[in-house]
């Protein structure tokens, strides 16, 4: 039997041996790689009797490649065999292509090909649809133009190309030319792909109205809008689609837990991650991830470390992402030694994990070791990126590090070429007004290379407040009040900064200000965890089941801190009824609530550890002194901004904040 290969009938035209078996050799090959594929292809010696066992081997060597030369190196033996323009072969050539990520090569070797079927086509279309959406476009026009047909499968491709670089008009132009087709089916696969497109560029009634119109639905399709709805943060119409959901998978149960977790709603996410437990679905890495998110956001460390322990259980490896999660939940639950040992555990060439400790140090006021983080980065040859340099700013801002924040500034710009953000700027207008160099702040605004936003004149105005500075106070909010006229915050530092030089008429100007305009105060709330359960409180609560208790646990500290000579310091007092929401006395103020709960409660041993939405104010940081001295306790209060850990008397703050 004869072969009928290119190659052996021009063997035949020219007198060749054309019933000798072919004896191919590749030694003549340059020496692309080394190690087995290298040493298979150089050391086999072939003989077929016809073009499909040829065909066979092929395919073999393309199942063994495993980096881009071993690739060139069998793409060579393929042309050198005469099979670059089988079709089949062609197929397969650049599936390994796309799955080596060299879709360059892949580009040229369809350019190669004379006659290209629509198979071949859709091939390359999808391989590109991963890196370049006007790559994939363009070959899908130029399939056109060549008079091929493109089927569901081409228009899948390019309506996912579509999704990933959110190209909504273009992904819209695509759905018509589907529509008006009368050889394209909108199967499951491409309104799937159709319906994501929609979710992913934010238009939800378009994909709904997809998703209505499908015959068949499966998990897939359900879970992309479900998706879709989470990522906008409408979890309310993700919950609803997810309870009529006849089968739930790990990915669905995952992507609700995810979304709660995204929309700060961090306590749904955790008893849906009970519920899931308890339906027997074993969680997988990305839910892991998005349950230690939802416990950093709560400071619930229990849980937290439950979670910890349960990665084990679950066959879940402590990979980069998986440990960047951890350092996170126990830097933000207060456990910064935790968060220190999970990082000598990785390992240290992703700058996001780097990232991960140095903006865990900074939240706890440890800019030194911050500092002495970024330099084991720089050391270890890990390129420090835009997220790096706002950890170490902010971690200088919090310590009072004026000299070496303006300096990391500097080699952020100079050095590594960063241009600022805005939050950059945010950390050093921070930095210089906590210092009390207000002028040199105002400098930098002025000098920015971006327009400054609320972020900056907040950071002004209550560098403002501390310092009692009026006039760059006044003007800080009037640029306040022209980006955020609603938001209560801004007017409550104004009117603390007058009720520190005494200025109460003003203050009463302020509140009327904000009556005349409809702003409504932010209520203030502290947490604690205790066995498990999250427990809220705001100022004056006495919702509680143990409100009766609590009261009593306050009075009791009260005539404990008399003792101690502690008067308390009412200058804020007007101010921190604004945050809190309440005309009460200080001693009913949110923090002080759960500490006392904490107290009657927790174990000797064990801190109190507090999660408060707004900032701390003057009189709670120092009653909460006093109480870490006489009451003999470690207590871990997390604000707005940073964390304070008092013991024996003392704030790691060090009264700077």
């Amino acid at each position: 039997m004869q072969c009928s290969c290119a190659t052996h009938k021009q063997k035949r035209k020219s007198g060749g041996a054309a019933h000798r078996p072919l004896s191919v050799s590749l030694m003549r090959i340059p020496p692309l790689v080394c190690g087995k594929h290298d040493h298979f292809l150089r050391n086999s010696t072939f003989s077929f009797e016809s073009c499909r066992a040829r065909e066979s081997h092929i395919l073999s060597f393309l199942s063994l490649c495993k980096s881009p030369p071993q690739l060139i190196q069998t793409h060579a033996y393929i042309i050198k065999t005469g099979f670059e323009q089988h079709p089949f072969v062609a197929a397969k050539l650049l599936e390994a292509t796309g799955i080596l990520g060299d879709t360059n090569h892949a580009s040229l070797i369809f350019n190669n090909l004379k006659q290209p079927n629509v198979i071949l086509w859709n091939i390359l279309i999808k391989l590109l649809s991963h890196s370049s959406r006007f790559q994939a476009i363009s070959y899908f026009i130029a399939m056109r133009r060549k008079g091929f047909k493109p089927d569901s499968y081409t228009y899948t491709s390019c309506v996912q190309a579509c999704s990933r670089f959110e190209e909504l008009n273009l992904g819209k132009s695509l759905h018509g030319q589907a529509l008006k087709s009368e050889e394209i089916k909108l199967d499951l696969v491409l309104q799937t792909a159709l319906l994501d497109m929609y979710a992913t560029c934010r238009q939800l009634d378009s994909a709904r109205q997809v998703f209505d119109e499908m015959v068949e639905r499966d998990l897939v399709s359900q879970t992309a809008l479900i998706s879709g709805y989470a990522k906008w943060g409408m979890m309310n119409e993700a919950k609803q689609l997810f309870d009529e959901m006849p089968e739930r998978n790990v990915v669905s149960w995952t992507t609700m837990i995810g979304g709660y977790s995204q929309s700060k709603r961090p306590n749904e996410a955790l008893r849906l991650f009970q519920e899931m437990k308890s339906v027997g679905v074993q969680p997988n890495e990305y839910t892991m991830v998005c349950v230690l998110s939802a416990c950093a956001s709560l400071g619930t460390i229990d849980i937290g470390k439950d979670v910890h322990n349960g990665l084990r259980r679950a066959g879940i490896q402590l990979n980069a992402y998986v440990g960047t999660a951890l350092i996170d939940m126990y830097a933000k639950c207060g456990c910064i030694e935790s968060a220190i040992r999970v990082f000598n555990g990785l390992p240290k060439e992703f700058v996001f994990i780097w990232n991960a400790l140095i903006s865990g140090l900074a939240i706890h006021g440890l800019g030194e070791d911050a500092l002495m983080a970024f330099g084991d980065m720089k050391r270890a040859k890990v390129l420090p990126d835009e997220i790096t340099f706002v950890g170490v700013l902010c971690a200088c801002s919090h310590s009072g590090l004026v000299d070496e924040g303006l300096l990391c500034f500097d080699i952020m710009v100079n050095e590594y070429g960063v241009e600022p953000q805005i939050e950059h700027y945010g950390c050093i207008i921070d930095l210089l007004g906590r210092a009390g160099r207000l002028n040199e702040a105002m400098e930098m605004i002025e000098k920015m290379s971006v327009s400054p936003n609320a972020i900056i004149w907040r950071a002004m105005l209550s560098s403002c407040r501390v310092h009692g500075d009026l006039t760059l106070g006044k003007l800080s909010l009037e640029r306040l009040l022209e980006l955020e006229p609603e938001c209560s915050g801004n007017y409550v530092l104004l009117s603390n900064i007058y009720a520190r030089i005494g200025r109460w008429e003003d203050v009463d100007e302020v509140r009327k200000m904000m009556s005349e305009r409809g702003v409504r105060k932010l209520p203030g709330w502290s947490s604690i965890e205790c066995e498990h359960v999250v427990h809220e409180f705001v100022a004056g609560d006495r919702s509680h089941t143990m409100s009766e208790e609590i009261y009593v646990k306050l009075i009791e500290i009260s005539k404990k801190l008399k003792l101690e000579g502690h008067l308390a310091n009412t200058m804020t007092v007007l101010h921190d009824i604004e945050e809190e929401e309440k005309e009460s006395s200080l001693d009913y103020h949110s923090e002080r609530l759960a500490i006392a709960f904490g107290l009657l409660k927790l174990g000797l041993d064990e801190p109190i550890r507090v999660v408060k939405n707004l900032r701390v104010c003057a009189d709670c940081h120092e009653w909460t002194k006093l109480i870490s001295k006489i009451y003999h306790k470690d207590i871990l209060v997390r604000d707005r901004v940073r964390f304070h850990h008092f013991n024996d008397g003392f704030c790691s703050c060090k009264d700077y904040w």
